[in-house]
């Protein structure tokens, strides 16, 4: 059964989102990313690296 998407999905929700970040990272020669080049695009993260790291270690994700 098909389930309305809430407005925080639909915010959130981009077609091709990956594709179109590695285009724009390769577009300003980019190969190996470090969070100091996708800082500017972690606009979810309010505490930035910090939080993600929290969220990381909380899934057991290395």
């Amino acid at each position: 059964m098909y389930q309305q998407k809430t407005l925080v999905e639909l915010h959130y929700t981009l077609e091709h989102l990956f594709k179109t970040n590695v285009e724009r990272l390769l577009e300003q020669r980019i190969k190996m990313v470090t969070r100091k080049d996708i800082a500017g695009a972690d606009e979810f993260h309010i505490r930035g690296a910090a939080v993600s790291f929290e969220l990381a270690s909380q899934i057991s994700l290395q």
